[in-house]
Order: structure tokens, then sequence, then C-alpha cells
């Protein structure tokens, strides 16, 4: 995967968990919510990897 596509990838996925916890998030400042989204997605990739990595040894 291109960098360029990872980011397009990642800011899509951005917008969707933005949109999707609205009202979860809706209380906490735009800063705080950037915080929050941004670590979401970066434990969903890191997950994604491992688990990738877990399939291709069995």
């Amino acid at each position: 995967m291109t960098d360029i596509h990872f980011m397009e990838q990642r800011q899509s996925l951005q917008k969707v968990m933005i949109e999707t916890f609205e009202k979860e998030m809706g209380t906490l400042d735009l800063e705080l919510q950037t915080v929050l989204v941004d670590d979401m997605i970066t434990a969903f990739f890191n997950r994604v990897r491992i688990m990738k990595r877990m399939q291709k040894r069995q």
C-alpha cells in the first residue's frame, strides 16, 4: 500500500468514525475528538497487521 493511499484511507476512516461516534464524542472539544479518533484508528491498523502476521504463521 502506498503512503498516499494509506493516508487517504486513514482520512476516510477518520470521517466515518467521527460521524459514527458523534453523539458519544460530542461533549469533547475538537482537539480531543481528533486525538481520540486518531488513537482508535492507530489501534485498529496495528491489530489488523498483527492478525495478518498470525494468520500467515498458521
